[in-house]
């Protein structure tokens, strides 16, 4: 199933090190890297974290909870779960920052 719109958001700050993952339906911030380390959780309060060994790993991890998130809203629509991704933008942060 192919769709013509973003699912996610990821706006990404190298100045900083660091990725931010939202959810653009409801712009609910899923997940952040910093560094090395992966934050996720929709709870501030109840966030997992995971660390990786580069900031490549960590980044790929943060697109693959992009991925998890569209295919659970999609089980939950009742929808099969089978081939779903993420359809993702990627978004220079940096450059936002006046």
């Amino acid at each position: 199933m192919s769709n013509n719109f973003n699912t996610h958001t990821i706006k990404n700050f190298p100045s900083k090190k660091r990725s931010v993952l939202a959810r653009n339906s409801d712009g609910m911030l899923i997940a952040y890297r910093e560094g090395d380390a992966v934050h996720s959780g929709e709870d501030p309060r109840d966030m997992s974290t995971r660390a990786f060994m580069d900031h490549h790993h960590a980044q790929k991890f943060l697109r693959g909870l992009a991925d998890r998130d569209q295919q659970r809203i999609m089980h939950e629509a009742g929808h099969s779960m089978v081939g779903v991704t993420a359809r993702i933008e990627e978004i220079d942060g940096d450059r936002m920052i006046v």
